[in-house]
């Protein structure tokens, strides 16, 4: 016999696809109301005790400033010219200060200033802090430091840490776990921070730490040479300075150079008038050897040394031995003329036309017009007297050539040793010159060691604090409105959450709804317990 609404495992799908309804849930947190109430008390509770009792950290803020200075510039003496900027990344240069800062060192330092027993934390706070995580990670941890020494505490170090970390290594650890140096983006300004127990700790940790910092960054970017240095090189090259211009006034005294310039010029000068006198006794020797032949022909064709002095035979034609004289005078002047000039030059053309219209004239003239006389030719004493001249005259110009030609070559050689002289002198001006560019290196190198060791003891360096170690007034931690806020927060959430886990977890049927859809079976009527307990 089937019943209609009897259970039916097929109507699970349809079961299955029902939704809750907004009664639903709330008669679920309504049956678990003081579960959710029990369980948001406790949790408020919790927070309200953990913001009271948890220790109080401060954190001291401190701000500098990476410029360019000193570091950044060829001031080292030992670098050669002038101060000129280094290429470089300014961002590598601000994350090199960076690992400077959070250099053991540093910490060292400021461990062995302020005293170990300023940073010790207590043992539970120890192992926090050594199983919390390295760093980067303790910034959710309490800051521990400055908590007071407790009894027992090296056992317990050489326990947790294998007998290897000594006091001093854990406040080493610590301060430099609790530095926190960061760089403002787009900016070459570092931030600090550091966290303690105590306003007063926090600010002189950071400002011994910046401080440090400063005489490290110093030592580190200091020049390597002292000025000592320098001044025993400059005295050494400033004897050898005083060794090489002694040489070269010996040199210039032993060859009695005063000015090479103005003596090579005089040697020029007197080379070109040698020249000029060598040129002129050469075209003289030229001109006179040609009227030396001239005279010479003149004599073997024209004149004899005995003539006839008269004849009886008639009257003597002195016209035409007046043209002959001339012609012979223009002839000897043709011929001087023709040594020097040219065919074209103006007097020698006119010399020959004269002498053509003489010879025109000489062969109309009769020869037998005089008596002759025989005797001495004057005409040819007179051209002997001059071919005597002339040969006389070639003599004094061929010794005349023959002292300037040696003149010239002496003066030659003269400037051969001069240009040679020249080039040691260049050589020991050049020595000379490279030790006093050497004396002014050293010189302007131990000027610049100088004001660098001021500037070092000075502590004058490119690193500026924007920002001096702020004495914090109020703590960072804990933040008692943000862990109540939490605490209710998850105290909430948290008893909502174990509400529907108890519902999800009962199996017992509450309402009518649940009888007819885990059951199949419609429900006739519903009887509450109390109405049960009063029908008993």
């Amino acid at each position: 016999m089937n019943y209609p609404n009897a259970y039916n495992p097929m109507n699970n799908n349809s079961v299955a696809e029902e939704k809750l309804s907004l009664l639903d849930v709330l008669s679920v947190l309504f049956r678990h109301k003081w579960k959710i109430i029990a369980c948001f008390l406790f949790m408020v509770t919790a927070s309200v005790a953990a913001a009271l009792l948890l220790p109080k950290t401060y954190e001291s803020y401190a701000k500098i400033l990476i410029r360019l200075g000193r570091e950044n510039m060829a001031l080292d003496p030992g670098v050669v010219g002038p101060a000129l900027q280094l290429v470089q990344d300014r961002e590598n240069q601000v994350n090199s200060e960076l690992s400077i800062l959070r250099s053991r060192s540093i910490a060292e330092k400021v461990v062995d200033k302020l005293g170990e027993d300023a940073f010790v934390a207590s043992s539970s706070e120890f192992s926090l802090m050594d199983f919390g995580g390295g760093e980067g990670e303790s910034k959710d941890v309490p800051a521990i430091i400055g908590s007071p020494r407790p009894e027992g505490r090296d056992s317990l170090t050489q326990r947790l840490t294998g007998g290897k970390m000594t006091l001093r290594d854990e406040a080493i650890q610590l301060v430099m776990q609790q530095l926190r140096a960061e760089v403002e983006p787009k900016s070459e300004i570092i931030n600090l921070t550091f966290q303690a127990r105590s306003p007063e700790l926090a600010q002189k940790t950071l400002t011994f730490l910046l401080d440090f910092y400063r005489e490290e960054h110093i030592e580190i970017h200091k020049s390597q040479a002292s000025p000592q240095f320098f001044q025993v090189q400059m005295d050494q090259i400033l004897q050898q300075l005083k060794a090489k211009e002694k040489e070269l006034e010996d040199f210039r005294a032993q060859y009695g150079i005063a000015s090479i310039q103005e003596q090579e010029a005089e040697l020029i000068r007197q080379i070109g008038m040698l020249q000029s006198q060598v040129d002129d006794a050469a075209s003289t020797i030229q001109a006179t050897q040609a009227r030396i032949q001239s005279l010479r022909n003149d004599l073997q064709k024209n004149y004899r040394e005995v003539t006839e002095l008269n004849r009886v035979t008639g009257k003597t034609n002195y016209a035409a031995d007046a043209m002959k004289e001339q012609l012979t005078t223009l002839k000897i002047r043709e011929a001087e003329l023709a040594a020097r000039y040219p065919d074209d030059n103006r007097q020698l053309v006119d010399v020959r036309e004269q002498i053509a219209v003489v010879e025109s004239m000489l062969a109309r003239e009769s020869d037998t017009l005089t008596e002759v006389t025989t005797g001495l030719d004057t005409h040819y004493r007179d051209l002997q007297l001059q071919l005597v001249t002339e040969q006389s005259q070639i003599k004094a110009q061929q010794e005349r050539l023959a002292y300037y030609t040696a003149e010239l070559e002496k003066r030659k050689q003269q400037l051969t040793e001069l240009s040679n002289r020249e080039i040691m002198l260049a050589s020991l001006n050049r020595d000379l010159q490279l030790l006093e560019e050497e004396y002014s290196q050293y010189r302007d190198s131990l000027l610049r060691a100088k004001i660098s060791e001021a500037q070092d003891l000075d502590k004058i360096s490119n690193v500026s604090i924007v920002q001096p170690p702020t004495y914090p007034i109020k703590p960072t931690f804990p933040r008692k409105r943000m862990i109540v806020m939490l605490g209710m927060f998850l105290g909430l959430f948290g008893g909502i959450a174990l509400a529907y886990l108890r519902e999800f977890m009962d199996d017992s049927l509450k309402k009518n709804a649940d009888v007819e859809r885990q059951l199949g079976l419609p429900v006739i009527t519903a009887i509450s317990d109390r109405e049960f307990k009063s029908c008993l």
